[in-house]
């Protein structure tokens, strides 16, 4: 499996595996992509097969003063957490053991506009999702989309660019940022 610290531990051919909800959202700085490979001889090369999926979104206007970006199911279906996969399948399957049904992008100065990219769950997320942004000075924002969206593992799903949001300030900063 790959990378290690996605790995928890081994029980037989399945791997325990964990996908953290924070994540660095840039493309270059993503991490999470986890994949596994199997083999059955050591003469034979590694075939590595993602386990996740991404959604890209771009935030198009200017953001600089963004501390976080929340990504919620609107289901509530799991998005990132705990989960296995039975490395001797063909196929990898993910079966979600404990998840939650939000993930993250933080930066403490900032996060600017541009291209995000958020490592997910395969699955169907009937009733969309929730993107909230949390500002440095306390101000909280939301956009959402509320339609189908599958995720299939090793694929980008595009969501386009969330723009037109209408900030607020907020007396209780609900995530403690």
């Amino acid at each position: 499996v790959y990378p290690y610290n996605a790995f928890r531990y081994w029980e037989g051919t399945v791997a325990h595996m964990y996908s953290d909800p924070m994540q660095g959202g840039r493309f270059d700085m993503l991490g999470p992509i986890i994949t596994a490979a199997k083999t059955t001889s050591q003469d034979k090369s590694f075939s590595f097969k993602n386990l996740l999926g991404l959604i890209h979104f771009k935030i198009d206007h200017d953001h600089d003063m963004i501390r976080a970006v929340i990504v919620k199911s609107n289901g509530r279906e799991p998005l990132t957490g705990t989960f296995t996969v039975d490395c001797a399948a063909d196929t990898p399957e993910v079966t979600v053991t404990e998840g939650q049904y939000f993930s993250s992008i933080h930066a403490n100065s900032g996060i600017g506009g541009g291209d995000f990219y958020l490592s997910l769950f395969p699955g169907t997320y009937a009733e969309g999702f929730t993107f909230e942004f949390i500002s440095l000075d306390g101000r909280i924002a939301s956009v959402s989309l509320d339609r189908s969206v599958t995720i299939e593992a090793g694929h980008i799903y595009p969501i386009g660019t969330l723009g037109g949001v209408d900030w607020e300030y907020i007396n209780d900063n609900p995530y403690n940022l």
